[in-house]
C-alpha cells in the first residue's frame, strides 16, 4: 500500500531530519511533505547555512513538498514588518546569500489532496473557518489553488491576512492565518481533514469533529505516515 510521509517543524535540526529521511519506510514513500519552519532555533542556531544547503539539495526532487511556516516568511519575503521569535539580521544575511531562488519558488503555502475520498489539507498551522467563503463549499480544491496564488503574489509586497498573526499572538485580526494559527484556536472544518505543525507539544494531538485533524509539531520526535486508504501511523 502506498503512503505519504509528513515531517513537522524542522527549526534547523538537520541531523534529526536526515535520520528520518534515511529510514527505509521514509525512502519508500510516494511523497514527503514538510510542514515548514525550517529556520530559527535556540539549540541549532549555528546550522542556518547547513539548513539552506539541505533545502537546496532537494529542490529537484519531485517527491518532496516544502510548505511555508511563519519562521520562513520573515526570511523569504520583503515584509519588513513581519517578524517572529528567533529572527536576526545575521541569519537573514546567511539565508539571503545561501537559499537558492529555485527552492524559494518550490515552496508552497499548503498542499490540498484527496485521500481515501476525503478532502485533506497539509499546512504549517491550519486554516480557520473565519477565512472561508461560499466559493470554498462549492469547490475546495479550486478555492485553495486560487487563494494560494493570491497570497504568494502579494507576499513580496503587502501582508496578506493568511500570513498574519491573530489576537492570541498580538496580531490585529481575530485568528491567525495559515502560518500562525495556534492549536488552541484551531477549529475543525466540516469535510476538511487537516494536518498541521506550528504548536509544539511532546505528543501529537487531535481535534475530530466532522473532520479528522492532527497537530504533529513534537520537536521531530514523531513523523506521520498516511496511507492511501486513510490510515494514520505515527512513528518515532
Amino acid at each position: 500500500m502506498s503512503y505519504k510521509i509528513v515531517i513537522p517543524d524542522v527549526h534547523q535540526n538537520i541531523k534529526r531530519v536526515n535520520k528520518i529521511l534515511d529510514r527505509e519506510d521514509v525512502q519508500k514513500a510516494d511523497q514527503i511533505i514538510f510542514l515548514g519552519d525550517y529556520f530559527d532555533s535556540h539549540e541549532y542556531n549555528s546550522k542556518t547555512k547547513e539548513t539552506c544547503e539541505f533545502l537546496n539539495s532537494h529542490v529537484n526532487d519531485s517527491k518532496f513538498t516544502f510548505l511555508i511556516g511563519n519562521h520562513d516568511v520573515q526570511y523569504i519575503s520583503r515584509l519588513r514588518g513581519y517578524r517572529c521569535s528567533g529572527y536576526t539580521l545575521k541569519k537573514n544575511k546567511i539565508i539571503n546569500e545561501n537559499l537558492g531562488s529555485s527552492f524559494r519558488e518550490k515552496m508552497k503555502l499548503w498542499k490540498f489532496d484527496i485521500i481515501a475520498g476525503e478532502n485533506t489539507l497539509f499546512s504549517h498551522a491550519g486554516i480557520h473557518p473565519y477565512f472561508l467563503d461560499k466559493s470554498f463549499k462549492k469547490n475546495p480544491a479550486l478555492w485553495f489553488d486560487a487563494k494560494e496564488q493570491e497570497v504568494l503574489d502579494l507576499m513580496f509586497r503587502i501582508q496578506h491576512e493568511l500570513l498574519g498573526a491573530g489576537l492570541e499572538r498580538g496580531g490585529y485580526q481575530p485568528y491567525g492565518g495559515v502560518t500562525w494559527l495556534d492549536w488552541s484556536s484551531f477549529k475543525p472544518i466540516i469535510n476538511l481533514n487537516q494536518v498541521v505543525g506550528h504548536s509544539y507539544d511532546i505528543i501529537y494531538r487531535f481535534k475530530n469533529d466532522n473532520s479528522k485533524n492532527v497537530c504533529i509539531d513534537t520537536g521531530l520526535n514523531f513523523y506521520l505516515k498516511i496511507y492511501d486508504g486513510g490510515q494514520y501511523e505515527f512513528n518515532t
